[in-house]
């Protein structure tokens, strides 16, 4: 079996969705 390889689309939505939940938590953060 071959490992299986992170290809730029799972890597892109991962960084995407990582954004989408950090910067709303870094709002509350700045502004508190």
């Amino acid at each position: 079996m071959k490992k299986p390889r992170f290809d730029l689309w799972s890597i892109f939505w991962a960084i995407l969705a990582l954004l989408y939940f950090f910067i709303p938590l870094y709002g509350t953060l700045d502004f508190s």
